[in-house]
């Protein structure tokens, strides 16, 4: 796959794989539409070290993406599959996700930087193997939107109420139940602290003031520097989140501006607390 702008903007085989073995699990109606995405690309840019990799289509200097070829899956962002690559030159595996955002394939995501993987090969001629390859969800159809409907505060119980009443939440969603839980779970590669888990069983997000607390349905990740992270609340300056891969629940801090992850000795609830009701700085 090559793009107008120049050998940046030019997918390395490996990546390029990703994709294929992506479109591979999907119906061929969603393989062609994706197809049809990645043709409309003419702009690829890569951040962190190349672990996040991000299509566009730029038109006199504008994102100028072609909106007839958006799937019918629109959520804000959504982890379309995941990928394992092996090479005999490296050790462990290499994961690769594919996300979504707003109906169109926009970018890659690596739990490492491929040239540290790959150390010793050049990118533009390593060919990893295909050691399992996901699909999470049918782009062709839209995600069921049953935990839009606002929560019943008389149906909230423990701490969960008591963060409704002080907090004065904005917009609480009735908790994700059944498999549209357990499906939301399973893609997430990480143990949620266990307030959290608590918090989704009763609402499936909400907001605070500036601070936004992600539902299992919109949990996001980010690409940082030396780890990815999942986000489970977040105001504009940063976020509490746990670390892709992590098995212990560990909460970390994450700063924005700094780019950077602290490790927190607290439970959720106690950081969640302090980021509702930390100071603001006047612009």
């Amino acid at each position: 796959m090559r793009f107008p702008f120049g050998d940046r903007n030019q997918l390395y085989p490996f990546e390029a794989d990703v994709i294929k073995a992506i479109k591979s699990r999907l119906n061929p109606e969603a393989a062609t539409r994706l197809q049809a995405q990645l043709d409309n690309v003419n702009k690829v840019q890569r951040l962190t070290d190349g672990k996040e990799v991000n299509f566009y289509r730029v038109t006199h200097g504008k994102p100028a993406f072609d909106d007839s070829l958006r799937f019918p899956q629109d959520d804000e962002e959504a982890l379309l599959g995941t990928v394992h690559l092996v090479h005999s030159g490296s050790s462990g595996m290499l994961k690769a996700e594919a996300w979504l955002a707003n109906g169109r394939l926009f970018s890659l995501m690596f739990d490492k930087p491929p040239k540290r993987f790959f150390a010793g090969h050049t990118l533009d001629e390593v060919r990893p193997e295909v050691a399992d390859t996901t699909v999470w969800l049918d782009p062709m159809h839209r995600r069921p939107k049953g935990n839009e409907v606002p929560v019943d505060q008389a149906t909230l119980r423990g701490w969960p109420r008591e963060l409704f009443t002080t907090c004065q939440l904005r917009a609480p969603r009735s908790p994700l139940v059944g498999s549209q839980r357990d499906a939301c779970l399973a893609q997430i590669d990480a143990q949620l602290p266990p307030d959290y888990l608590e918090f989704t069983e009763q609402m499936d997000g909400a907001r605070t003031g500036e601070c936004k607390i992600h539902g299992l349905a919109s949990i996001r990740k980010v690409a940082l520097p030396n780890d990815n992270f999942y986000i489970l609340a977040e105001d504009e300056g940063g976020g509490l989140a746990v670390k892709d891969g992590s098995r212990n629940g560990e909460l970390y801090k994450l700063s924005y501006e700094g780019d950077d992850a602290q490790p927190l000795r607290q439970s959720f609830r106690t950081a969640l607390m302090e980021l509702c009701f930390r100071p603001r700085t006047s612009p």
